[in-house]
C-alpha cells in the first residue's frame, strides 16, 4: 500500500480518517452530515457543495460496531460504495468518513492491501473491501513522524472509485 501525504485528499476522492487531531480540524472546516442524511442522497441529492469542499460523514463507525461482520460488509458494499460513486460522479469534493476508534483498530493485510476494522467486540469487518473494493488505488494517509520515528497513519484514501 502506498503512502500519501498531500492534502488533496480533503478535496477529492473518498477517505476514512481516524486521527483525532485531523478530525478535530475537519470539524471546524468541513460540512458535517450524519450517515442517515448522506444515505438519503441516493434518491434525493442536495445541490452540490462548492468546488474543493470537504464533506465529513459521521455514524458509519457506530453501524460497523452494531452489525455482524457479514452484514456490515454487505452494508458497505451495497449502500456506502454506491453512495461514494454517485457523489464523486456529480460533486467535486472530498468525502470523508470519520471514525473515533484508535489506530490499533485498523490493521492492514500486507498480501491483499486490505484494511480490516476490529470492532470493540473484537469482530473484524473488511472495511476497505466493502467501501472501495480490491485494487491498488488504496492509499495510506500519513503525516509527520511519531516519537518512535515512524510516520503516523491518519486514515486511508482512494482518489477515485470506479
Amino acid at each position: 500500500m502506498e503512502d500519501f501525504s498531500a492534502n488533496s485528499w480533503r478535496y477529492k476522492g473518498s477517505s476514512l480518517v481516524f486521527d483525532r487531531g485531523v478530525l478535530s480540524g475537519l470539524l471546524e472546516t468541513a460540512q458535517i452530515y450524519s450517515l442517515r442524511q448522506a444515505l438519503s442522497w441516493q434518491n434525493n441529492p442536495p445541490p452540490p457543495p462548492a468546488s474543493r469542499s470537504t464533506i465529513l460523514i459521521s455514524g458509519l463507525e457506530t453501524l460497523m460496531q452494531l452489525l455482524p461482520p457479514p452484514k456490515a460488509h454487505d452494508f458497505l458494499l451495497y449502500r456506502i460504495r454506491p453512495l461514494v460513486i454517485r457523489l464523486q460522479n456529480s460533486w467535486e469534493c472530498g468525502l470523508i468518513f470519520g471514525f473515533a476508534s484508535p489506530p490499533q483498530a485498523f490493521t492492514e493485510d500486507p498480501l491483499s492491501d486490505e484494511v480490516i476494522y476490529q470492532t470493540s467486540s473484537r469482530q473484524q469487518v473488511r472495511l476497505s473491501a466493502g467501501i472501495w473494493g480490491a485494487g491498488d488505488a488504496l492509499k495510506r494517509l500519513v503525516h509527520g513522524v511519531s516519537a518512535q520515528g515512524k510516520e503516523e497513519t491518519l486514515g486511508y484514501h482512494v482518489p477515485r472509485l470506479s
